[in-house]
Formats: C-alpha cells, structure tokens, sequence
C-alpha cells in the first residue's frame, strides 16, 4: 500500500497546481486518491477532477465530514459531487 501511495503523490506532483505543495499536503492528497480508488474509482476522467478538487482545496482533506463522505458507499459521481458541494458549503 505504501507504493501505490507513493505512486499516487508521484501522479498528483505531475500537474503544476501540485508542484508547490509540501510533501505533506501531497501524502494527504496520496492517500486520498488512494482510497478513492479502493473504494471503486475507476473513471480516469473524475480521478483528473479529484486531483484538481484536491489540490485547489487541500485542506478539506482533514475534515471529518470530508473524511466520512469518502468511506460512504455511493456511486463514483455521486461521491465526488458531495464532495464540491461540501467544499463549496464550508467556503461561504
């Protein structure tokens, strides 16, 4: 698991928005991927979105309602539109 993690912040530190992050921003958004994909990611068209979701908003990662609807068994799509609405409610 520890490769694919380290894979997944090789993967995000690709895209420019990425690349000024710190090593432990791009660890949490690894493991975020990460789980993502456990859970039955398998569109590479969302995985793009949440990569770019992640790194404009790398701080949703350690919220707890963040955290609770990435473990919530739901379709893929459903999963990452909570998940800008969530992020859309916490910034107004």
């Amino acid at each position: 698991e520890i490769m694919m993690i380290n894979r997944w912040g090789a993967w995000l530190s690709l895209l420019p928005a990425w690349q000024h992050k710190t090593n432990k921003d791009i660890l949490k958004g690894a493991e975020a991927i990460n789980g993502l994909v456990k859970r039955q990611l398998k569109s590479q068209m969302l995985l793009e979105k949440w990569r770019n979701l992640l790194a404009d908003n790398i701080d949703i990662i350690d919220n707890a309602k963040f955290q609770e609807l990435l473990e919530q068994t739901q379709d893929e799509r459903t999963r990452y539109e909570a998940a800008t609405q969530l992020i859309m409610s916490l910034k107004v």
